[in-house]
């Protein structure tokens, strides 16, 4: 018996990427909208206010656009990393009891 001959089949980028608004990822750009429309509505149409708009945009918005043609999971990862802990207390033995952190200022 012989194998079938093995075909290839293209996989279209649209099943595979993650999907970008403007560049961006689609909670980045909520943020930047939310973000700049605050300024204009809380602040009001001031000169530093729109010049700081326009500095978010013309700046930040290309910068967030490069990361994440990199690496478009990049500020979700970001995000999830701020939960995790900046060091864990190691374990002698599972079955030993944890050790008690000391504080690194001391009380007075």
């Amino acid at each position: 018996m012989t194998r079938p001959e093995r075909t290839e089949h293209e996989v279209h980028q649209s099943l595979v990427k993650t999907p970008l608004y403007a560049g961006v990822d689609r909670g980045f750009l909520l943020f930047e909208v939310a973000t700049v429309g605050s300024l204009f509505f809380l602040v009001g149409f001031h000169l530093a206010t729109v010049g700081l708009a326009v500095l978010w945009v013309a700046v930040l918005h290309p910068v967030m656009a490069w990361i994440n043609n990199k690496d478009p999971l990049l500020a979700q990862l970001y995000v999830r990393s701020l939960t995790a802990k900046d060091f864990y207390l190691p374990h002698a033995k599972h079955y030993a009891a944890g050790t008690k952190a000391k504080p690194s200022i001391p009380r007075r």
